[in-house]
């Protein structure tokens, strides 16, 4: 328990970087918080943040908090496990390039089921017509979607390289 809490408080001294974690350290950080926060918002927002139709339904609420927690309690603690290997230059030992390699496959997974939802969705030719307003305002509209997967994207990059190239300093 202690070591986890001091895990936590390195994840939250944001400008604390070591010299060998540097940027990439600082990163994880982020990305951290991210989950932490965009996870929290799934879990128990009572709308989905990335909302093509906004569901009711239980399945549909079910699968957006089993989302959240999965953020929250999983992906984020994953993260915390990589800025600790960034801060003592441990990123090219295989467990955290399988780590950043893990990550980089389920954000290609989220990722993928949102087209293919969105897909699915845009072909079932719903009447939209009362919820074309509900979409702009609980959703952000496709600007949204399209903006959070070309973040999502980007981040899948990042870990996707430190999987791939990551290579263990010479202190380490």
């Amino acid at each position: 328990a202690a070591r986890g809490v001091e895990d936590f408080k390195a994840c939250a001294a944001l400008r604390d970087t070591s010299e060998e974690g540097g940027y990439l350290e600082f990163y994880y950080k982020l990305s951290f918080w991210a989950s932490m926060i965009v996870g929290g918002a799934f879990a128990f927002g009572p709308l989905s943040p990335l909302a093509v139709i906004n569901e009711y339904t239980p399945s549909a609420q079910f699968l957006q908090r089993a989302f959240g927690l999965g953020a929250v309690f999983m992906l984020a603690p994953a993260q915390c496990v990589l800025v600790d290997a960034a801060r003592r230059g441990r990123l090219g030992g295989s467990t955290f390039k399988n780590l950043n390699l893990s990550i980089a496959a389920a954000i290609a997974g989220i990722d993928g089921m949102t087209v293919y939802t969105f897909a699915a969705a845009s072909g079932l030719n719903l009447d939209l017509s009362l919820e074309a307003e509900a979409l702009e305002g609980a959703s952000g509209g496709i600007y949204n979607y399209v903006g959070a997967l070309g973040v999502s994207f980007a981040i899948l990059v990042v870990y996707l390289y430190q999987g791939l190239f990551a290579e263990k300093s010479e202190e380490a």
